[in-house]
């Protein structure tokens, strides 16, 4: 087997094990397996990880796609800081998600701009490892456009859900 595929075949695999860590994580935040509830001034800790996961994809995402052009030579590494960076984002915002969601029926918070955020998230990261593994190859060029579409959506919709619930709209 070749470096190169045996290299995929591992990020492959690590994808995987992510995948199934933040099933694991969602699942303990939804089950209230670990207290996100500790107040950070001014935010709670479960909101500080929703904030810290969207800002680094709101703030990498648009270096990543500067430098890949820029430096195509360090295109390799600047992708799999994207991906696994991304991930490790996506795990800090459904650990916020899925504790918003499992909050008792007297608490239950407002769906709106959040839970599309997470669609359009977790859309994203599906794209993303069908796009980064070549998993349909009929859907790639389909794929590419569903992602960066989705790219905007997400900063269209990360902007109106800071500013509802900062309460300026």
């Amino acid at each position: 087997m070749s470096e190169n595929k045996l290299s995929s075949n591992r990020q492959f695999l690590s994808t995987l094990v992510l995948i199934i860590v933040i099933v694991v994580v969602s699942t303990g935040s939804y089950q209230r397996w670990w207290d996100l509830m500790v107040l950070i001034e001014p935010f709670y800790l479960g909101h500080l990880l929703g904030i810290i996961g969207a800002s680094w994809i709101a703030i990498f995402t648009p270096i990543y796609v500067y430098l890949k052009r820029k430096t195509p030579q360090r295109s390799k590494a600047l992708l799999q800081i994207h991906v696994f960076g991304n991930f490790s984002a996506f795990l800090l915002l459904s650990m916020h998600v899925w504790q918003q969601i499992g909050r008792p029926a007297d608490f239950t918070p407002n769906f709106g701009t959040g839970l599309s955020l997470y669609v359009i998230l977790s859309t994203m990261v599906v794209t993303g490892i069908i796009i980064r593994f070549q998993l349909g190859r009929r859907f790639l060029q389909t794929g590419r456009a569903i992602h960066v579409g989705l790219t905007v959506s997400f900063y269209i919709v990360l902007i109106i859900h800071i500013l509802l619930n900062t309460g300026v709209l």
